[in-house]
């Protein structure tokens, strides 16, 4: 099963470290995108007008990749299905 893990605190905050440990005791394949900066109150805005910037983590999380970009969880979904091709299963 393919996970995607989003949140909308930042790609820095100690609580989506926290849940990717506990995610990695039950899935094999994780992908986190998360926005660079905390985005709280807007999970579902989407940006139109700006550019989004991916930004990787290839030591956040080891073993799994990581990336942020400068916008909305919502864009975070987006992004990995349709710019990363990433096929997920399910969404935490």
């Amino acid at each position: 099963m393919k996970v995607l893990v989003v949140n909308d605190d930042s790609i820095h905050h100690e609580n989506l470290e926290l849940l990717v440990h506990e995610l990695k005791k039950y899935y094999k394949e994780i992908l986190v995108v998360a926005p660079e900066t905390e985005q709280s109150a807007v999970s579902h805005k989407i940006n139109i007008r700006e550019e989004i910037v991916l930004k990787e983590y290839p030591d956040k999380f080891p073993g799994i990749k990581a990336y942020s970009i400068n916008s909305t969880p919502a864009d975070c979904v987006k992004f990995a299905k349709l710019a990363l091709n990433y096929d997920f299963d399910i969404c935490f």
